[in-house]
């Protein structure tokens, strides 16, 4: 599919977003997009086509027709598409498609022990470090979300993993500043990778 070039309804968003999600039945596409980030195989191997799926996504690019292979996750009704090239094709089916502000969870529903981050590379990072852990995960898409998020259910440890990224917004690095303005709201602990 092409993405629309144009703001479209929030109704024929969403449509977009399960068709497109429907149909990203390619999961080497993700894998090839994750292992190029350097996350291994084991840490997204059984998320594949049930957390996680591949497509591929055709836009318009500053008036150019492109296409590239991307990994997509639902958060809540919507979905994030992740390409290797230009970040701000997010902002056709990523950002401004979190009005509900929708999260992704995974992981046991028993755990008593969360992981918050901001993306899903985040989580996939931390799950490859220690892979036999029992937790569960929450990935909030954006800065925004992460400030926002509120958890699914009662949980003895929360985590909040932040990058510690170069920022020439302000504040700088704003996912660290959402992680602590979450750290206030809930308690637990930041954890700086």
């Amino acid at each position: 599919d092409i993405l629309p070039d144009k703001a479209v309804s929030k109704k024929s968003k969403i449509d977009l977003v399960l068709k497109i999600w429907r149909e990203a039945n390619h999961p080497e596409f993700t894998r090839e997009y994750l292992t190029g980030r350097g996350i291994p195989e084991s840490a997204f191997e059984d998320l594949l086509g049930k957390v996680i799926r591949g497509a591929k996504i055709k836009y318009i690019y500053k008036g150019k027709y492109e296409e590239h292979l991307s990994m997509i996750y639902l958060l809540g009704l919507e979905c994030l598409v992740r390409t290797p090239i230009h970040s701000e094709v997010r902002a056709y089916l990523g950002k401004p498609m979190l009005g509900t502000k929708g999260f992704c969870f995974f992981g046991p529903l028993d755990s008593n022990h969360l992981i918050v981050v901001e993306g899903m590379e985040n989580a996939l990072s931390v799950r490859s470090m220690e892979p036999n852990r029992n937790v569960r995960f929450a990935v909030c898409g954006d800065e925004g979300n992460l400030r926002k998020f509120i958890p699914d259910q009662e949980y003895e440890k929360i985590e909040i993993w932040a990058d510690d990224d170069f920022s020439t917004e302000k504040p700088p690095n704003p996912g660290l500043h959402a992680a602590l303005d979450l750290q206030k709201k809930l308690g637990g602990t930041i954890v700086r990778p």
